[in-house]
């Protein structure tokens, strides 16, 4: 019988999967019972309908009783283990497209260990940062095995790739992958297989699964689709289904209304945490939206049942209070993203690289100074919302020797929140730290107050990030644990060349903090591997500029964390209430400055000192990991600064990118 190239081609690429890997999954038909004879619509099981179903050989059945138990029902086990939670797939789908849809495995689930394992993480780490599901249903369908529960695979699928991200290596090396990375590409193509053939008809939970999604971007395998992409098309469906409206102004039930409203912040959140560190256009708009902001109510606060709770056990399951400060950091991390996408605004406007190139996206964000008034503004919306961060949202573990149940999500959640404070920071002061024709003392004051700024920020993100990795937290960071790093990575680096030789030191032992960080999450998200190379790159390309470079290239990406059984006893016992900088007054708008046309001119602009009167601002979250780390916030020392253009990295090669454009 003949057959296409194309399918010849898929057929190929669906025997590259390794066999152990194979042997762990269920296959999954949700067109017909497993079992000939079985009422429609109770079993949604495996199975090929062209196969007659037949029930296991008698004969069989009777060697497995003898062997194993009397009591033993074969029958009853496979059904037990059977994922019978499933809805089914259109109908309209071909054939030949279930059948390449099985052949490249995107029908196929993790065995029962392996699923329940992604999904206590996906639990654990995931949900909290981003709650698009209605936890409590989904959790029940799949821990009761419910034949009624009408889980849509898409969305079941792109649960476990999420779960991917945190679940122990053995897990999924027991399950035939080699590395986390070969894990998460693998799982990530069933998902979007399942995605590009319209197998869910549902905008809601296809919205759930894009936004999911975006916890991958993998430019060398898909370099025609990044998160950013993802985005677009998740504010497209959002604004179908009329998403961006006040959920109260329809007839819905209660927990659709919560889940709309909580869909909607996720999506903006994630859009505005996106553009910030992929230097990328807003895409969702304010000003379409009449949702109001998030709140406790629309959170669904309650216990789960006993049965979930023992198949997927971790704190949130089962504490309610738990699930409060939870809910309490997300909506203010949600309150922060509106401070984020009121800087990129202001601060930014989009740029054509390398334009006329169609096999990517060429457009990104570049600084521009904004008018002072607009800068003030928004330096008093970020200060406000530091000063109004409630207690629930600001949490430090009594103890750094010994977390109790779940502390280590609650200290993870306030690390981030507060990491991501620092960044928005950076970035609303990186466009004033530019050299301007302007050399008046006012303008150059001014420089070197936007500058101090940006080097409490990266002082305030290394001390966290040394923090966590002493807790052995770093490698849950979220994807815009990336985010929040690399500006920090780069005024360390920048730092080295200062002319003050104890600055120096400082400055390469904290990017070293940052880089590892950095590698140890490439495997994780590709993100972090481009970022390094970047950095990486940006930092060969000035070989022979200065020794200092040579030293800040011997970083051991090997260094161990510090064990759990070495912390030291935390003094953190609470934390006062933290007061936002005061404003620093602009009484002249100064002229924009032009950007170098290359990363090699920036590398070696020199730019006037940061004056010695500045005064450090005073610690904005005392007692945040002091007992892991002497940090302190670089003060009163004289800087030559190296400029290191941050939006050149992109247009910068690695050596596996030249060798494919020769």
């Amino acid at each position: 019988m003949s057959s296409t190239p194309g399918l010849k081609r898929k057929l190929a690429e669906s025997r590259q999967e390794p066999t152990a890997k194979r042997h762990h999954l269920h296959g999954y038909d949700p067109q017909s019972p497993w079992l000939h004879g079985s009422p429609t619509g109770i079993w949604r099981t495996r199975g090929n309908p062209d196969v007659q179903h037949a029930m296991p050989l008698s004969n069989m059945v009777s060697a497995v009783q003898d062997l194993i138990d009397p009591d033993f029902d074969p029958l009853t086990a496979m059904l037990d283990d059977e994922p019978r939670f499933l809805k089914p797939l259109p109908a309209r789908i071909a054939p030949e497209d279930l059948e390449f849809l099985r052949f490249r495995g995107a029908l196929s689930l993790p065995e029962s260990g392996l699923r329940d394992e992604l999904l206590r993480c996906y639990i654990q780490w995931v949900h909290s940062f981003m709650p698009v599901l209605n936890l409590q249903e989904f959790l029940r369908c799949v821990a009761e095995n419910d034949p009624e529960g009408n889980v849509s695979i898409l969305l079941f699928q792109a649960v476990m790739f999420v779960g991917t991200a945190f679940v122990d290596l053995k897990h999924l090396q027991d399950a035939g992958y080699s590395t986390r990375k070969s894990a998460r590409n693998a799982f990530f193509t069933r998902l979007r297989l399942l995605y590009s053939l319209d197998c869910e008809e549902d905008r809601i939970e296809i919205l759930q699964t894009l936004l999911l999604m975006t916890y991958w971007s993998d430019s060398e395998n898909s370099p025609q689709r990044d998160i950013w992409d993802w985005i677009g098309v998740c504010n497209t469906q959002a604004q179908s289904i009329g998403l961006n409206k006040d959920p109260a102004s329809g007839e819905i039930d209660i927990k659709t209304r919560r889940l709309r409203s909580r869909l909607w912040w996720c999506l903006y959140s994630r859009d505005r945490l996106i553009a910030m560190g992929m230097r990328r256009p807003l895409q969702v708009n304010d000003g379409t939206s009449s949702v109001p902001m998030l709140k406790l109510d629309d959170f669904d606060f309650e216990p789960f049942s006993p049965y979930v709770v023992s198949k997927f056990y971790c704190r949130q399951l089962q504490d309610v209070s738990h699930q409060k400060r939870l809910a309490t950091m997300f909506i203010e991390k949600v309150k922060l993203c509106q401070c984020i996408g009121r800087v990129l605004f202001a601060q930014y406007t989009p740029s054509q690289r390398q334009f006329g190139a169609t096999d990517r996206t060429t457009v990104t964000l570049i600084p521009r100074q904004a008018s002072d008034s607009e800068f003030a503004r928004c330096g008093q919306k970020l200060d406000s919302w530091l000063s109004a961060l409630p207690k629930d949202a600001q949490f430090i573990p009594k103890s750094g020797n010994n977390f109790h149940d779940g502390e280590d999500v609650l200290l993870l959640h306030g690390a981030m929140l507060r990491m991501l404070y620092h960044a928005t920071s950076s970035a609303l002061h990186r466009p004033w730290t530019s050299a301007s024709k302007d050399q008046s003392k006012l303008r150059t004051d001014w420089r070197n107050a936007a500058r101090a700024k940006m080097n409490d920020a990266a002082a305030g993100i290394t001390h966290i990030i040394q923090g966590l990795n002493h807790l052995n937290l770093t490698r849950f960071l979220p994807q815009s644990g990336v985010t929040v790093i690399l500006p920090a990575a780069v005024a360390h680096l920048t730092n080295t060349m200062s002319d003050d030789p104890a600055v120096r030191e400082t400055s390469v032992d904290n990017f070293h903090r940052c880089i590892r960080v950095l590698h140890c999450l490439k495997d994780i998200y590709p993100a972090a591997g481009e970022e390094f190379a970047n950095i990486e790159a940006a930092i060969k390309m000035q070989a022979g500029a200065s020794s200092t470079f040579f030293q800040v290239m011997e970083y051991n990406l090997d260094a161990p964390a510090t064990s759990l059984a070495t912390r030291k006893p935390s003094n953190a016992n609470s934390i006062s209430q933290a007061q936002p900088h005061p404003p620093v007054s602009v009484t002249e708008t100064p002229r924009p400055q032009a950007r170098a046309s290359s990363t090699q001119e920036n590398m070696h602009q020199r730019t006037p000192s940061v004056a010695s009167t500045h005064e450090p601002a005073p610690p904005l979250f005392p007692n945040d990991f002091d007992q892991y780390m002497d940090l302190g916030i670089i003060d009163n020392n004289p800087f030559n600064f190296l400029s290191i253009d941050i939006d050149s990295f992109p247009d910068i090669q690695t050596p596996s990118q030249s060798n494919k454009t020769q």
